[in-house]
């Protein structure tokens, strides 16, 4: 198996996070595979591309937040990644995602951790 770089997750991570900031971009082909996974922070599932942009256009969309990137960690196909996020309301959450990238670089799965700044051990 191939593994995907380092150099890569990070571009990777990047792309996500610029597409919750900018959910509409239609985006979400380079990112996850045709039959990708996405769980979110509620415990959703969404699979394949077309769910996943419906995801972003609606829910994401409509919750107008603002992400910035954290730290990247990365070892073979598997990343982490952590996600600053304000929401409209001006409260904060941190968000670590998990993903499953493949040998072609886009991600198969996406699993989403929040916790709301603040709350125990935060």
């Amino acid at each position: 198996m191939t593994e995907v770089g380092v150099d890569r997750h990070h571009t990777i991570a990047a792309a996500y996070v610029a597409l919750v900031n900018n959910p509409l971009s239609g985006r979400v082909a380079e990112i996850f595979a045709p039959d990708a996974e996405l769980w979110t922070g509620g415990g959703k599932r969404y699979v394949g591309r077309a769910e996943i942009e419906g995801f972003f256009s609606a829910s994401v969309a409509r919750s107008h937040v603002r992400a910035r990137l954290g730290t990247v960690c990365s070892g073979g196909s598997e990343m982490m990644f952590l996600i600053e996020v304000e929401t409209a309301t001006g409260s904060e959450e941190r968000a670590v995602d998990y993903a499953r990238v493949e040998p072609d670089g886009l991600v198969s799965r996406l699993v989403v951790f929040i916790r709301p700044v603040g709350s125990a051990n935060g």
